[in-house]
């Protein structure tokens, strides 16, 4: 987010970044050019929370409900944070008076789309420093994109825990990835890259230095790695336009335009069983049942008829 703001700083535009501390060690916003609005932090968040994420570093297992319990106490820290947002009138007046022309936020903390409500600008964007997560893709019906970064020309390899960040920075580079995930999307990120052939996966619990060093061993000696990560790095540099020629125009565009009807994507109108193709699979589900049981009681009806002639010639 701070790069977009630099980005559209450079451009010409007056830029104001807000940021909410969440995590007090955490010392910086990512822009050097736009203006930059900070909210101290008036509420606790969870401890538990905090003790579940240490164990995710710590090489403990952890078990399915303790991961539901974590993401549970996640949302909870959330819904205090934006709550006590919200309803700062003292945050939502400074805000309304910057008589802002667009918004730029991510999906990953829904309350941005509360606090534009809330300051009534109805003009905004939607912007992730990952790629495009699956679930707001299939919803939106648009592509994920990705972006860059591990440049060393003498670097063969990435160990990495697979979040998309790092995912992202070794595809744009050409970098053949050692993973060795962690916890939510990674395990998932990791199988992708194995399955283009730009990664060898590892499991955590079952890590040892030979395991290790084998791996280093593989990724380094087999080229086809490096070849695989070399192609898609080439795809992504040779798109048609480049990042920060997007971000300009798409937010110039979106400014000046606007939410439009003719901008409107129709999937967002229609309803659960519209969406999920219910009102097509049900029927055909009931037409394919429909033709099970009437080929059931055909054969029934044959079978029973051939048994009661066999038998009644037996009669005669």
């Amino acid at each position: 987010m701070g790069r977009i703001a630099d980005v559209l700083a450079k451009a010409g535009h007056d830029v104001l970044v807000y940021e909410q501390i969440v995590y007090e060690n955490i010392h910086t916003n990512g822009t050097e050019l736009a203006r930059v609005l900070i909210r101290a932090k008036d509420f606790e968040t969870s401890a538990s929370n905090l003790t579940m994420q240490e164990e995710r570093w710590s090489g403990k297992k952890q078990s399915l409900w303790a991961m539901i319990k974590s993401s549970r106490f996640m949302r909870e820290d959330f819904a205090k944070c934006c709550r006590h947002q919200i309803q700062d009138k003292e945050l939502v007046a400074r805000l309304k008076s910057e008589n802002f022309d667009i918004g730029i936020g991510e999906p990953f903390d829904a309350c941005f789309y509360g606090i534009m409500e809330k300051i009534g600008l109805n003009n905004y964007i939607t912007a992730l420093s990952t790629a495009l997560m699956e679930h707001l893709a299939s919803l939106l019906g648009i592509p994920a994109t990705p972006s860059f970064l591990p440049e060393h020309p003498k670097l063969l390899a990435f160990v990495t825990h697979a979040g998309m960040n790092s995912v992202q920075e070794s595809a744009a580079k050409g970098v053949p990835l050692i993973c060795i995930p962690l916890f939510a999307d990674q395990m998932r990120n990791a199988k992708t890259l194995e399955y283009r052939k730009v990664a060898i996966v590892l499991d955590r619990n079952e890590l040892t230095a030979e395991i290790l060093s084998d791996a280093i061993r593989r990724i380094i000696e087999n080229d086809s790695y490096r070849k695989n990560a070399k192609r898609i790095s080439s795809m992504i540099a040779n798109k048609p336009m480049a990042s920060e020629e997007r971000i300009v125009k798409y937010t110039e565009f979106a400014a000046e335009f606007g939410p439009d009807l003719n901008l409107e994507l129709e999937g967002r109108n229609l309803n659960f069983i519209q969406f999920y193709c219910l009102d097509i699979i049900i029927p055909a589900i009931l037409a394919v049942l429909s033709v099970i049981y009437l080929i059931y009681r055909l054969v029934f009806f044959v079978v029973r008829k051939a048994l009661l002639f066999g038998s009644k010639q037996k009669v005669e």
